[in-house]
């Protein structure tokens, strides 16, 4: 399938009435998308995010504090905002909070700071999705298990250092650093640069069906997929479990979604005894841009690429 350039979608989809068709396409996701004042008044949320807390419609979540409304105490938001200064950008921050009707839902957030166009903090934009009490202990069961196996056999101090020790990609601690380093490149000789998030499609239910053993063999693989069809000038990561980053230096728009496809195509086709396929969110980088602005943008696309059926690359910004 051809990656969807969701911004050229928009420009050309308008309906009778003028509204965007990204309007209902924000509006049926899964996740939870949401912006709010310095105060933690929201002003914008979408469908998923009302339904997530127990309103009726987004209409009516328009004005509630969040602090007053969703946090079970006032400190929790508190420390939700003196982790996301110390960042400026938040990813897979675990946290309670109660809905609407006074029961608690678990969720992770993804979340950075909204600023005006002198750069002044307006407030806080950010994604949200919904997790059981069972994902999380099992998540943190995987997590413990990787721990142990990355720390097994004396790794030598440079995979430690830029390497995953499953996989062979860059670490995400390294993906960061050099996702800096380019940013300011990129600022100073006004070269373009994108780049790509990547999700394997139901690897969970892959795990739940074949075993860990197997979703690691199907990592591995995948890795090996990245390494031969991104460019080797691309830096790629694993930033999670079954997710994956790349940065694209030097590389416009229409390249990096000819790359896109090259990539997802080729994961498909190598992957047909596993009838493996991954999603992709892919964004550019926009002068100003904090790099947790791109990351985002690049969820963004992800998240669209899921609610659009899967095995699909969706640009967004």
């Amino acid at each position: 399938m051809e990656p969807i350039n969701l911004e050229g979608r928009v420009k050309n989809s308008l309906d009778q009435e003028g509204r965007f068709e990204l309007d209902d396409i924000v509006h049926s996701m899964k996740s939870g998308l949401y912006a709010a004042d310095n105060e933690g008044n929201i002003s914008f949320a979408n469908r998923a995010f009302a339904e997530m807390f127990r309103f009726e419609s987004e209409q009516d979540v328009l004005g509630v504090n969040l602090a007053d409304q969703f946090y079970l105490q006032r400190n929790d938001r508190a420390a939700f905002l003196r982790s996301l200064n110390e960042k400026g950008f938040i990813s897979d921050y675990r946290i309670q909070m109660v809905r609407r009707d006074g029961s608690r839902v678990a969720i992770t957030a993804q979340s950075n700071f909204l600023k005006n166009k002198k750069g002044k903090i307006v407030g806080v934009e950010g994604i949200l999705k919904e997790l059981s009490e069972e994902k999380i202990v099992e998540e943190n069961k995987i997590l413990e298990n990787s721990q142990i196996s990355s720390n097994a056999g004396n790794p030598k101090e440079t995979d430690s250092l830029f390497e995953d020790s499953l996989t062979g990609l860059y670490n995400y601690q390294y993906f960061l650093r050099c996702l800096d380093f380019e940013v300011k490149r990129t600022n100073r000789f006004f070269q373009p640069l994108c780049a790509i998030m990547i999700d394997i499609d139901n690897f969970h239910s892959f795990v739940d069906k074949y075993g860990q053993d197997s979703g690691d063999d199907l990592l591995k693989k995948a890795g090996v997929i990245f390494k031969n069809n991104f460019r080797d000038t691309d830096i790629v990561c694993r930033q999670s479990r079954d997710q994956f980053l790349a940065i694209l230096s030097v590389t416009t728009r229409s390249e990096a979604m000819s790359i896109a496809k090259k990539v997802k195509d080729a994961l498909q086709k190598t992957m047909l005894p596993d009838a493996a396929t991954c999603s992709m969110g892919i964004s550019r980088y926009i002068l100003g841009m904090s790099t947790q602005e791109l990351l985002l943008k690049t969820n963004l696309g992800l998240c669209m690429a899921k609610e659009m059926g899967k095995n699909e690359a969706c640009f967004y910004g």
